[in-house]
């Protein structure tokens, strides 16, 4: 840059004009000036769209780093997946169970490679484990249905009742 390049853009920062103008921050041209320039790095995979970038360390953790700032900004602002409007939508719940499978197949693939959870149990840790929890008896505290864990909660959330609300019963 030149000299008088330079000049001219300190001052720009220190009065806040040109391109840093809040004008033309908050400006729709901006915007579409902004999503034509990511597009055409893509297109031509320049910057961190580049074959370099995406195979190194540090794109993973540049991505984690704003993944993480952005998360916070969402939760703090209750904006994106953390408002209320996302939160009560049909969408939302679809997303949720969508991402759950995502996680859960995620997490059994390392606990089947790392022999850990119930992928390090024995087949007769297994059966023991299963006979414990088949034998327990819970009971609605609503109307005192009694069966298993399961089943009482469907008959509590049939009912209309919180499907959380059952005890179990000692024997």
């Amino acid at each position: 840059m030149s000299a008088d390049g330079k000049k001219g853009g300190e001052t720009n920062v220190a009065n806040r004009t040109g391109f840093l103008s809040p004008e033309w921050q908050e400006s729709k041209e901006r915007r579409e000036c902004n999503v034509n320039n990511g597009l055409k790095a893509k297109d031509d995979k320049l910057g961190i769209h580049s074959e370099e970038w995406l195979s190194s360390g540090d794109a993973k953790e540049s991505r984690a780093r704003g993944g993480k700032t952005q998360g916070d900004r969402c939760v703090e602002e209750r904006t994106g997946i953390m408002s209320p409007e996302w939160r009560e939508s049909g969408q939302y719940l679809n997303h949720q169970s969508k991402a759950g499978q995502r996680g859960g197949k995620k997490a059994a693939e390392v606990h089947r490679e790392n022999k850990t959870g119930i992928f390090g149990l024995s087949s007769e840790q297994l059966s023991e484990n299963a006979r414990k929890a088949n034998s327990q008896i819970w009971e609605s505290t609503h109307d005192g249905f009694r069966a298993n864990a399961g089943n009482v909660a469907r008959h509590n959330k049939a009912n209309g009742w919180n499907p959380a609300d059952r005890v179990k019963v000692e024997r």
